[in-house]
């Protein structure tokens, strides 16, 4: 057999690798889609989801009340408690009560949308690593139970995972194309929708930026600042005037509620008050000072505070340690467990043996990924490692790091439920194969450069 006819057969069984692990996603994807049966699927954040679509299709006002919804009631009042772009992408069904078939219009959309993701996963994938590693980290994507079982609720995992990942790969499009600068505009643009989605997001332009001008030293100084200015304004043409029609319809820029809450329910060591075992994973609901505490963001700053001067130890083994851990647990904490938020009533993940196998694949691989990515994301900053890699690769890799250090950072000041770090596994997959690279090519170099072995 030639060289030639090799590679194209190498070549060939690739691309049919590809197809069927894009097939299966799909099939996965699909199949949870139709055959899952949520117990009562709007409630509580699904509830409100559903009630601002609905008052935004049918009263033109966006707000979280529910009453409207009944016939002949009067129009809600505006309110700004949840950030809209869920609500708006769902939007297009919410014009009636909220049915089994119009439920399954949204979450079959969402299904799509997953797919969608899985296949920019390749695409990021096969920049930064060999094919196979790009194989490896598109199938751990495909089959992950959390990323398919997103799809069956109606809640934000779905299409936040959807821009997180689209930002991804449209900031590589611009490390390789960097004279193109109006692919900033666009990243700009989707972060902001991103940050709507999950407000979360919205300090991650800073280091964004500041990542994009640090990777392109060469540019003079008017060049950087186009730059800035580029995603910034793209940022804040989406995010902007969401900010302003808070003002305009409730008196203030934004609802601090959910941060007030977000601060509170993580500040409760190991998830639970005064070390109950009932009140794990809604401590806040066993304090009895949990009303004063969350009063505004002053009074639970200063609670914060004070426990950590009362009980030092304990709070900074919480923070900094127990938190990232937690963040990154298999269970959903405030849900059903495993990959499960809301409960259900019947799954494929009970009795059919492709799902459950699937499932204990990605259980089992679960925690040694998370362990790769994060010793990679460490990794890929020091030179003699870094160096290793092609410059492209390194700099792609560091683009991951900066994403999955953000959103430790993010959530060790905030409550670090396991459910919001659901969007961040495909950058893990990706970022968990970049140590084995490393190896592999220290490997190859010593073999090729004697001189290279320990002396």
């Amino acid at each position: 057999m030639s060289l030639r006819s090799l590679k194209k057969n190498r070549s060939l069984l690739f691309y049919a690798a590809l197809a069927i692990i894009i097939f299966l996603g799909l099939y996965l994807r699909l199949y949870a889609i139709i055959h899952t049966y949520v117990d009562t699927p709007i409630r509580a954040d699904a509830r409100d989801y559903y009630a601002y679509a609905y008052n935004l299709t049918n009263h033109g006002v966006y707000s979280l009340s529910t009453h409207s919804i009944k016939k002949g009631a009067q129009k809600p009042k505006p309110d700004a408690n949840r950030s809209p772009g869920y609500p708006i992408f769902i939007s297009i069904f919410a014009n009636e009560f909220p049915s089994m078939s119009l439920l399954l219009n949204i979450t079959l959309l969402q299904g799509i949308l997953s797919l969608i993701t899985l296949i920019l996963t390749y695409k990021i994938s096969i920049k930064i690593s060999p094919k196979a590693p790009a194989l490896l980290a598109s199938f751990l994507t495909a089959i992950s139970p959390h990323l398919i079982n997103s799809n069956i609720y109606i809640l934000t995992e779905t299409l936040f995972t959807f821009f997180l990942v689209l930002t991804v790969y449209l900031t590589i499009n611009f490390l390789k194309t960097p004279e193109k600068k109006q692919q900033l505009f666009l990243i700009g643009i989707i972060v902001g929708l991103g940050c709507l989605t999950r407000p979360s997001l919205q300090y991650f332009v800073f280091p964004l930026t500041a990542f994009l001008l640090f990777v392109n030293k060469t540019v003079s100084l008017q060049q950087k600042k186009n730059m800035i200015l580029l995603i910034l304004l793209g940022f804040t043409i989406i995010v902007a005037p969401w900010h302003v029609r808070n003002y305009i319809s409730t008196g203030k820029f934004s609802d601090e509620t959910l941060k007030i809450n977000a601060l509170h329910h993580g500040m409760y060591p190991n998830f639970t008050f005064q070390n109950q075992i009932r009140s794990y994973g809604f401590p806040y609901r066993f304090d009895p000072r949990s009303k004063e505490i969350s009063e505004s963001i002053a009074s639970v700053s200063r609670e914060i505070i004070h426990r950590f001067k009362t009980e030092p130890e304990k709070h900074l083994k919480w923070y900094f340690i127990d938190k990232p851990i937690t963040f990154f647990s298999w269970d959903i904490i405030q849900g059903m467990g495993e990959s499960f938020i809301y409960p259900i009533k019947y799954s494929p993940y009970f009795d059919k043996h492709l799902f459950i196998k699937s499932n204990a694949i990605m259980r089992s691989l679960h925690y040694p990924i998370v362990i790769l990515a994060v010793i990679a994301s460490i990794l890929i900053w020091i030179p003699f490692f870094s160096a290793s890699l092609p410059p492209m690769t390194t700099t792609i890799a560091q683009l991951l790091s900066l994403i999955l250090f953000y959103f430790i950072f993010i959530h060790i000041i905030l409550a670090p439920f396991p459910r919001y770090s659901v969007p961040l596994r495909p950058i893990l997959y990706i970022m968990s194969v970049i140590p084995l690279l490393m190896l592999y090519n220290f490997k190859q170099q010593k073999k090729t450069n004697p001189r290279l072995t320990d002396s």
